[in-house]
């Protein structure tokens, strides 16, 4: 009686049901996406959960991600998930992992499942989930979400396309905010974990069209969506027609993260900043938030958000110190490694724990 809505639709039947409780699914990220997945699949009677997480419950997280409460704040989100999911459901199995998702542990994780679900939020961990899933075989459900967009697709589907045919390389580091730097709608999560939720079940199930060769983009201020279709790539390093990635790799480095090319005197603290502002020292603050994160708040300086600073470089002085700024610090920090890089520059600062720590 419990899956009795699904089963008696046409196509579905006994069978349908049956192809989900046989299932073994793993959700990574236990975060905005990553909840409404986890609720419909547990409703849905798949028959084997594992949620990967290594985060804790913020204030921030609750506008969107509703399972957690006030009272959860700080407390493991891949417990809780584990906990809730159960209580949910007690005839299918859950389980909770506190941990990332690493080139160390991915492919010994994954290859107990037969479906992989990607609700992460950064880019090195796609491009690890994305290379695990096809070096070990396995169809993997993609989502992202930024401010009031979203996508939604499926790579690696009896032989598609992958993520790397759609996006061959990563972004600048910082060029795409987060959530955190960029915000989002607290209801667009629902609404793609939703259809995420849909392509599982479509999978598992063996109905419907799935959205493999295909990404769905979302748009929630207008409430319209388009299907973009795309193909493999032939020069695809990963499943191209002469692959040079055959094993996992270190992704923070492909997305140019942490690659040692900054030292200790590349940071400026708040306290000197500060210090700087009020003794007029003559330096050049730059902003490299996005114009609407700019236009909310600011300490003034000038604006060249991350996406322009590859054209807009001439903008920057080199005979005096400049100082680089943004939300937490991690996007300027990755402007400043470019920056010394790609163009040499000798003079930058980058603000530490960004103006969430200067504005405290």
């Amino acid at each position: 009686m419990r899956y009795h809505r699904q089963v008696i639709l046409p196509d579905f039947g006994v069978e349908g049901q049956r192809n989900l409780s046989d299932a073994k699914v793993l959700i990574i990220g236990a975060g905005g996406l990553g909840v409404p997945v986890m609720q419909y699949l547990t409703a849905a009677g798949i028959g084997h959960i594992c949620i990967i997480d290594n985060d804790v419950v913020s204030k921030t997280n609750l506008h969107r991600q509703v399972i957690y409460t006030e009272a959860e704040i700080g407390q493991s989100k891949a417990s809780l998930a584990h906990k809730k999911m159960q209580a949910l459901n007690a005839d299918i199995k859950i389980e909770g992992i506190q941990t990332d998702l690493k080139t160390e542990n991915a492919l010994e994780i994954i290859k107990s499942y037969d479906l992989i679900i990607d609700c992460t939020d950064n880019f090195p961990t796609r491009y690890l989930a994305n290379d695990a899933c096809y070096l070990e075989g396995k169809p993997l459900v993609y989502g992202a979400i930024y401010r009031w967009e979203g996508q939604v697709s499926v790579f690696n589907y009896k032989g598609s396309a992958n993520y790397r045919d759609l996006f061959p390389n990563p972004p600048l580091p910082g060029e795409v905010p987060n959530c955190e730097e960029g915000g989002v709608i607290g209801v667009l999560p629902g609404i793609i974990g939703s259809m995420m939720a849909n392509e599982c079940i479509k999978i598992l199930s063996g109905l419907g069209e799935v959205l493999s060769n295909k990404l769905l983009v979302y748009d929630a201020k207008s409430c319209q969506s388009q299907i973009i279709k795309f193909k493999k790539r032939k020069d695809n390093p990963l499943s191209g027609e002469s692959p040079t990635i055959t094993e996992l790799i270190n992704y923070e480095v492909f997305c140019g993260l942490n690659e040692g090319s900054y030292e200790l005197g590349d940071i400026i603290n708040t306290a000197e900043l500060k210090k700087w502002i009020e003794e007029d020292k003559v330096f050049q603050l730059i902003d490299v938030r996005e114009k609407e994160e700019y236009a909310s708040i600011n300490i003034e300086g000038q604006n060249i958000p991350v996406s322009k600073i590859k054209t807009e470089t001439h903008q920057i002085e080199d005979d005096i110190p400049v100082v680089l700024v943004c939300q937490t610090g991690k996007r300027s920090m990755s402007v400043l490694t470019f920056l010394k890089k790609e163009h040499d520059f000798d003079n930058l600062l980058s603000l530490e724990g960004g103006l969430k720590s200067y504005l405290k």
